[in-house]
């Protein structure tokens, strides 16, 4: 037998007693790589032919693999011809069946790759997804190509069956007309906080959604409060401090929405602020470049931001630019009193463009805003409200 036949009779039995005979060469694995990045195959491949093959793999775990012969397969024989084809398994493993799939999209051959393109899809928000576990994934046969095999997997999530629950909330101060989620409070007063505008009915109508309350943040002596479960609740708030009340509703998928409300309780700890600024007269409308005057009279002396001898009661630092805002601070020890605050429109002013805006806080939160109904001439003095301290109740003109 010649040299030559005798290395073609060596591999081919090789081939044939690889399982028996550890004196041939070792059978690598194909390699293969998971690309999450979102690239995708390169353009210009050559297509392969591929085919769904209706088999499950041995093990349920997921990851992606290729097997080239029965003993790679590993599971029930399958028909395939593995001389020809091999299968490209793709695996999210075990998972609630409903909405979830995981889909090969196309095989193509390029850049010395085979470049398999998977699509894994998710149930949509709010979908009703059953409980039973069991195998999410696919088994394509192609035709046999011995090169590396680039996996890139795009995960996507299908439609919303139902939108997500909302949780809106109001509260508002008994006795007076002050309503929102972030208010100033009384010592002692009853604040009523409502949720009925919730909803967890995926927008098509019925009864509102029922909200669980939890006081989040009270300040250090407040006494607990027990907050039945319900659409509306009460507060009495006798501690000064800061409370955060929030609401979580939740729908029957288990998909939660919350919302707060912040209340601030008794007068200023530290200071509260009076802060001037232009507004747009209208939407899209410009600012001006022009300075204006804050006053805040406590009765006839005047705290302004430029004044040489400012009261004892504030302080007011002259702003950078002639359009920056004016600030004037009222220290929580020294400023007892009414305080009336009026702006004056500047010389220059072009009605029409801006108007003057005043925002009132106390220890950093807003209790008060006031915004110009109307563009003024220049020299108009306007007079929004005053503020009393330590009570910090607003009054508007």
């Amino acid at each position: 037998m010649g040299r030559a036949m005798r290395a073609k009779f060596f591999l081919l039995s090789c081939l044939l007693l690889l399982p028996l005979w550890m004196g041939c060469p070792p059978r690598r694995p194909q390699p293969t790589i998971v690309d999450t990045s979102g690239r995708g195959a390169p353009p210009g491949g050559r297509p392969l032919r591929f085919g769904t093959i209706d088999a499950l793999p041995p093990s349920p775990e997921p990851g992606f693999r290729v097997a080239n012969t029965q003993q790679e397969w590993g599971g029930a024989p399958v028909q395939v011809d593995f001389a020809t084809a091999m299968l490209l398994v793709a695996s999210a493993g075990l998972a609630p069946t409903g909405g979830h799939s995981m889909t090969v999209q196309s095989v193509t051959e390029a850049a010395g790759e085979l470049h398999v393109a998977v699509v894994q899809t998710a149930p949509g928000l709010n979908c009703p997804v059953p409980q039973a576990q069991e195998w999410v994934g696919t088994v394509v046969a192609t035709e046999k190509v011995r090169l590396p095999v680039r996996f890139h997997v795009t995960q996507t999530q299908s439609q919303p069956c139902l939108e997500p629950p909302v949780a809106s909330m109001a509260c508002t101060v008994d006795g007076t007309d002050a309503s929102g989620t972030s208010l100033h409070v009384p010592e002692g007063a009853t604040v009523t906080c409502n949720a009925s505008a919730s909803r967890t009915d995926g927008g098509r109508g019925g009864p509102p959604a029922r909200g669980s309350w939890a006081l989040t943040t009270s300040p250090e002596g407040a006494a607990p409060q027990q907050i039945p479960d319900a659409p509306q609740t009460q507060l009495r708030l006798e501690t000064p401090g800061r409370y955060v009340l929030q609401l979580t509703v939740a729908d029957d998928q288990g998909t939660e929405a919350t919302a707060e409300a912040t209340l601030h309780v008794g007068g200023p700890q530290q200071q509260t602020t009076v802060k001037l600024e232009w507004a747009p007269a209208t939407e899209g409308g410009a600012t001006v470049d022009l300075p204006f005057t804050l006053h805040v009279f406590r009765s006839r002396r005047d705290c302004s931001p430029g004044s040489r001898t400012p009261p004892a009661w504030c302080s007011a630092e002259t702003p950078a630019s002639p359009s920056a805002p004016r600030t004037v601070t009222l220290p929580a020890d020294a400023a007892v009193g009414r305080f009336d605050i009026a702006v004056d429109y500047p010389s220059g002013n072009r009605p029409g463009e801006a108007v003057a805006q005043i925002t009132v806080a106390i220890d950093g939160m807003t209790i008060a805003e006031w915004r110009d109904t109307e563009t003024r001439e220049a020299g108009f003095r306007w007079e929004p409200g005053a503020i009393t301290l330590p009570n910090a109740t607003i009054e508007t003109e």
